[in-house]
């Protein structure tokens, strides 16, 4: 499982070494997950430190996986998640030696910044075996990375095997398009007067701005999309 050679890889690697140039679907992580929750971080010793941290969190509802309360040990290293108590989370989990794990470079998500994933995972099991190329646009004035903010009104162009489609994003950032056929499809987000594309993070290791779009039965966890961040010119 691609967790576990990222996990490896991050805690035995120095910081400059552990860069995540790209991170996997909401449908990707969901299918390699042992336990997907929205919950609140009750307790976390030691609090705000680069060492072993214990997280325990209080799953409000669970999209797989079972139980109420969920222990995390995460690992020490920069790339490892951290949590504060207070925080409300969407969390991607798997085992391990007898803890939960949020894993370096997949996905885990303050509430405010899961609009995207929320909107797949509530909409399941349908949401599952579409073929769907979605994401969020961003926009960061300040540089301070708390501070980004969903973009509304981002025209999202498509190009692959149907010609050229285009969406906009809603009020919460997100774009996304069902049931499209399989191939390769470039994704653009055009830049609204006043502003610039900072940088964009594809999901899964795509060429920039090319992904691919497998065959849904084939591959149900691939629903592929880049996320794209924006700041005033």
């Amino acid at each position: 499982m691609r967790v576990w050679f990222w996990l490896t890889f991050a805690t035995a690697a120095p910081m400059w070494a552990c860069q995540c140039s790209a991170w996997p679907s909401s449908a990707q992580a969901w299918q390699e997950s042992q336990a997907v929750i929205e919950g609140r971080v009750s307790i976390v010793t030691p609090a705000l430190s680069e060492l072993e941290q214990y997280v325990l969190v209080s799953a409000d509802r669970t999209f797989k996986g079972k139980g109420r309360w969920f222990l995390l040990r995460q690992p020490a290293g920069p790339c490892i998640p951290r949590y504060r108590s207070g925080q409300r989370m969407l969390l991607y989990l798997v085992r391990h030696e007898g803890y939960w794990v949020s894993a370096p470079c997949w996905r885990a998500l303050r509430l405010d910044d899961a609009a995207e994933d929320l909107r797949f995972l509530r909409a399941l099991p349908g949401s599952g075996g579409r073929p769907r190329i979605a994401g969020t646009v961003r926009r960061n004035d300040s540089g301070d990375p708390s501070r980004s903010r969903p973009f509304a009104g981002v025209r999202i162009a498509l190009e692959g095997p149907q010609g050229t489609i285009e969406t906009v994003t809603d009020a919460e950032g997100v774009y996304e398009v069902y049931d499209l056929k399989s191939g390769m499809y470039k994704v653009r987000a055009i830049a609204p007067a006043g502003t610039r594309e900072r940088f964009s993070v594809p999901h899964d290791r795509s060429k920039p701005k090319w992904i691919l779009l497998r065959n849904a039965l084939l591959d149900p966890a691939n629903q592929p999309g880049i996320d794209f961040y924006f700041a005033a010119e």
